[in-house]
């Protein structure tokens, strides 16, 4: 990979797969904000402990003026965004029933972080990226599976491939 100094802003960088992410794209060299609604304290220590540079920030994808300061901090810290990887995502509360046991509340909040996650985190974004970035969004494999529940996360996943 050329990644060598280039800035990574990593959604969801906090655990799991966007931790893992962000601590791939460290070895590569590159310089990455590792953003969640979650605490990145550990991303972050980790990437340094091997000699990486990284800065962790709250975001909430749901919320535009949080998106904003990520792509702010990003910039104010490393001058630049080459790549976003959209990775944060919500499953909810919906994996016990059928798609039309499902409560609007929870539908709505899926697709909030989900769908308007990802369109308000590249908004933000966008006028660095326009220099010569990348936006990879990740998304899984449910929607090959025939089960009723999985709707809601087979709705995002769709729409984002």
């Amino acid at each position: 990979m050329q990644l060598k100094d280039k800035v990574a802003v990593v959604t969801g960088g906090g655990r799991g797969l966007g931790r893992a992410y962000c601590e791939a794209l460290a070895a590569e060299g590159a310089l990455v904000v590792a953003a969640d609604i979650r605490d990145t304290a550990d991303t972050v220590a980790t990437i340094e402990a091997a000699g990486g540079q990284a800065v962790g920030t709250h975001l909430d994808v749901a919320e535009m003026d949080s998106c904003q300061a990520m792509a702010d901090l990003a910039l104010e810290k490393f001058g630049r965004i080459d790549v976003v990887v959209n990775n944060a995502a919500l499953f909810g509360d919906i994996s016990g029933g059928r798609f039309d046991q499902i409560p609007e509340d929870q539908w709505d909040a899926v697709m909030q972080v989900n769908i308007k996650g990802v369109w308000q985190c590249c908004k933000a974004c966008v006028p660095a990226l326009r220099q010569a970035g990348a936006v990879p969004s990740s998304i899984s494999r449910p929607w090959r599976r025939n089960t009723a529940w999985r709707s809601a996360w087979i709705t995002p996943c769709r729409k984002r491939r």
